[in-house]
């Protein structure tokens, strides 16, 4: 693969090219319902004493099978959509082996995004017993994005979004061929060569911008297994995975976080300056130290100046 020139890369044309061909596009993001994140004591403590929210990495996810199925759709979709050209031009063939490239190392591909998971349900009996009726909490946001707008911010990240997970194998299937289908007619416009001086410069924004857009749609593609969940989640990139940069310099705003199993990487979701977290009510899970949980989040959110969300207890049983 021929390497960009050396120096700054002029304006990014691929993307300008990409853009264009999106316009009319159906919005990337929804108007968000209230949403509840599932966190322990310790994470609790943590957002509130903090006024943020923490995003981990996604290939330090609980489950990596998750990518897993997301990979096993993108090679079928892309094999199907390769299969169904006769011939290619060099540019597509340059696109394919870019995309075979990336499902080939799905961990550094789709781990590029960092996420924080919302579900619609803020009593799920699933999500509480991932906690062991110890300690869990789950957190109601008002409505995180309206239109194009977040309410939270990455200051070191780039393009924060509220993604509604897409359960439906078709549905996922289709829009992934929706996605395919325009990068054919993006690469299909370019009018100089492969090995040119362009060429390799648009090499390089090509890459790229097959990493945003993959893991964008991978971010929102889930096992129908998990419906019940009904996840949303806020997704953010840092500088170093866009057009900036590429550079290990490029990811500042990545931090690191010691747990019990291992060192995770993250990055910081914020409100605007001089805002709380829009937090509206907080919800105490199914254990035996309920009520006591109740009474100390209480001192917690006065402590925070968080005097007006009203602390519920769960209606699940301990025991199910």
């Amino acid at each position: 693969m021929p390497k960009a020139p050396s120096g700054k890369l002029n304006r990014p044309f691929v993307l300008d090219r990409w853009l264009d061909i999106l316009k009319g596009e159906p919005p990337r993001m929804v108007d968000a319902p209230v949403l509840h994140h599932y966190t322990d004591a310790f994470g609790l403590h943590g957002i509130l004493s903090s006024n943020c929210l923490w995003a981990t990495a996604t290939q330090f996810s609980n489950d990596l099978s998750e990518i897993e199925y997301a990979v096993s759709i993108a090679i079928e979709v892309l094999n199907e959509t390769s299969g169904s050209k006769k011939t290619m031009s060099p540019w597509e063939k340059v696109l394919a082996e870019h995309l075979t490239q990336l499902f080939a190392t799905p961990l550094h591909t789709f781990g590029q995004p960092f996420i924080v998971s919302f579900c619609e349900d803020g009593d799920l009996l699933s999500q509480w017993r991932a906690y062991g009726g110890t300690s869990g909490f789950s957190l109601a946001f008002s409505p995180l994005s309206q239109g194009d707008r977040v309410q939270l911010i990455c200051k070191d990240g780039f393009r924060t979004m509220v993604k509604k997970v897409v359960y439906d194998h078709d549905e996922q299937r289709e829009r992934l061929r929706f996605i395919l289908k325009r990068l054919i007619k993006l690469v299909s416009g370019f009018s100089f060569t492969t090995t040119s001086s362009k060429g390799a410069s648009a090499h390089v924004e090509l890459s790229l911008l097959l990493i945003l857009e993959m893991t964008d749609w991978a971010c929102a593609t889930k096992h129908r297994a998990f419906s019940e969940e009904k996840e949303w989640r806020m997704v953010t990139y840092p500088k170093g995975a866009t057009l900036v940069g590429t550079s290990p310099e490029n990811y500042e705003g990545v931090s690191v976080r010691p747990t019990s199993k291992l060192l995770l990487p993250y990055m910081i979701l914020e409100p605007p300056p001089r805002k709380r977290l829009p937090l509206i009510e907080i919800r105490c899970g199914p254990s035996q130290f309920q009520e006591q949980s109740a009474r100390a989040m209480n001192i917690l959110l006065r402590k925070h100046r968080y005097k007006k969300v009203p602390v519920m207890l769960s209606a699940v049983p301990l025991r199910v």
